[in-house]
């Protein structure tokens, strides 16, 4: 869903798990949910909700941009001509 919300450009609520919150923190995407539970969840809702949210739409184009299939696409094809 990570990648599915960037090519939306929908600002990312992500669990804490390291690639999603690299991919966020590092991108400016979005808030991650340091600890998984149901009050967590709902402060980190109730946060952005309160937000400006347009403050993460550069961000958002910019994964959009590298994030697309035709650069993935140059990517795996390069891994397999090297095989």
């Amino acid at each position: 869903k990570l990648f599915e919300y960037i090519q939306a450009e929908i600002p990312v609520l992500s669990n804490n798990l390291s690639d999603c919150k690299r991919v966020v923190r590092e991108w400016e995407i979005g808030d991650i949910i340091e600890e998984y539970n149901a009050e967590e969840l709902e402060k980190a809702i109730r946060k952005m909700a309160a937000e400006d949210l347009s403050k993460y739409q550069p961000g958002l184009k910019k994964a959009k941009e590298h994030f697309q299939w035709e650069q993935e696409e140059l990517k795996i094809k390069e891994i397999y001509s090297s095989l």
